[in-house]
């Protein structure tokens, strides 16, 4: 979206990694974790977005956001489909397969 995250204005990174000051933030407990002073808590944050995502892992964090679904192993998903009461994998699209048989291939009011 933004080569560099303090460009990109939706974000928090403008005031945890360059400071800037806001009244719609409030500092969140993982960012204050980061170190005891601000300074130390702003230089960790920025060390966070040192690398870019690149490749299949960028294509595939795209993918499941446009979507609105979970991105990580079966296990992941499952927890968070269990906490969330939603469904969050891809599902093959479709009528299911044999369904036919079942309803006799006719379109029912």
């Amino acid at each position: 979206m933004v080569e560099d995250p303090a460009d990109y204005s939706w974000s928090s990174y403008q005031c945890n990694a360059l400071g800037k000051k806001t009244d719609l933030l409030t500092p969140h407990p993982l960012f204050m974790a980061l170190g005891n002073e601000e300074k130390e808590r702003r230089l960790s944050y920025r060390a966070l977005f040192s690398h870019h995502v690149e490749g299949k892992l960028l294509e595939d964090i795209r993918q499941a956001s446009n979507k609105g679904l979970a991105l990580g192993n079966e296990h992941f998903i499952a927890d968070i489909e269990a906490v969330t009461g939603k469904r969050l994998r891809e599902e093959k699209r479709g009528r299911p397969l044999g369904w036919r048989k079942t309803h006799g291939g006719k379109l029912e009011d």
